[in-house]
């Protein structure tokens, strides 16, 4: 039985599409080497419960609701994981058949590829066959920062070091030289953000330059960009890499592919969250250096956390500058000094 945490509070155990693939074991780690999605135009769903529920989402009985996810609480309060409706990762083995393939992309010996699927859990089963080895929603994820009116005008001095950054688009306008390049993994037009902007001159102005890759959009961010960002972190020959955004509930794929990184000497730098409770993924993962904002925040987490500003000064698109609040920016800050050390 899959399982996936769909919830702040507890782990529920759902039934996925293609679980008696699941008695194929993932391949052991490979030695790491230092060099080198679709977010859907669609609506973003809840997670739900039980299998029966997903069931029916699965099968059609739900539509659509438009734009951003409506809520990512159930009715007790409770936090849980959002997904892109209809819309699953699936790692395989050979070619997937019978089935819509948006994109396939591959980490060391890993394939996996983003799928539509709208009919019921059985004929999805039928379809993938012994070919899939585990299946997943395309999980949503969310910054962890917000920002406040323009100020003015902000400059910093010429930075040194690289931070591999995967957050929303950055203005390259305002940081210039700064940022060594930038990648989408979203697809449509490349739009800069005040979020991905003031990451990205936070990590500047602790002395590291940016490689920029686009993994999130009006803050929300899905698995699949995210996986095919930290893929381009490895291409860059980035060592440190800052992912400031989480969800609160557990991604397989994700988790894999942080877990190689992180064993292959790669620093992977995350936010907290901003609320009391539970450590946001993938922060919570084991090796991940979690950031809490200073002073303490948000308390119950920030305790056994690293601590840096998460009330912040900082350009936004256009170089105006406002301020930013959120421990996404506790995370980029970390992420730019732990990159400049020796």
């Amino acid at each position: 039985m899959t399982a996936l945490s769909l919830c702040l509070s507890q782990t529920v155990e759902v039934r996925i599409p293609g679980e008696r693939a699941q008695q194929q074991p993932m391949p052991p780690p490979m030695q790491m080497s230092g060099g080198g999605s679709s977010m859907g135009a669609g609506a973003i769903i809840m997670g739900v419960l039980g299998a029966v529920l997903l069931g029916a989402i699965f099968s059609g009985a739900f539509g659509s609701q438009g734009g951003k996810a409506q809520t990512n609480k159930d009715s007790k309060g409770r936090s849980i994981a959002l997904f892109v409706p209809f819309e699953f990762i699936v790692v395989h083995t050979g070619i997937l058949q019978g089935v819509e393939v948006l994109e396939t992309s591959s980490f060391e010996d890993i394939t996996f590829s983003l799928i539509r699927w709208e009919d019921s859990i059985e004929a999805l089963e039928r379809a993938l066959g012994k070919s899939a080895i585990f299946i997943q929603p395309n999980y949503i994820y969310q910054t962890f920062g917000e920002a406040g009116p323009p100020q003015g005008m902000v400059n910093i001095s010429r930075p040194k070091g690289a931070v591999c950054l995967l957050d929303t688009g950055v203005d390259r306008g305002v940081l210039g030289d700064r940022i060594l390049s930038v990648r989408d993994h979203i697809g449509g037009a490349y739009v800069p953000e005040d979020h991905g902007t003031a990451s990205a001159f936070l990590i500047a102005r602790e002395g590291a330059f940016v490689y920029a890759h686009r993994v999130c959009s009006e803050g929300r961010c899905t698995s699949m960009a995210f996986a095919k960002g930290l893929i381009g972190c490895v291409k860059d020959g980035v060592r440190v890499l800052n992912t400031p955004f989480g969800m609160y509930g557990e991604d397989r794929l994700l988790e894999i592919i942080i877990s190689r990184l992180i064993a292959g000497g790669y620093r992977v730098v995350a936010p907290v969250g901003n609320k009391e409770g539970k450590v946001a993924f993938p922060a919570s993962l084991r090796g991940v250096l979690k950031v809490a904002g200073e002073p303490c925040f948000p308390r119950g987490l920030c305790e056994d956390a690293i601590r840096e500003p998460y009330r912040v000064r900082a350009p936004g698109v256009g170089g105006r500058e406002a301020v930013f609040v959120g421990t996404s920016f506790s995370s980029a800050i970390h992420a730019g000094k732990i990159a400049v050390l020796p």
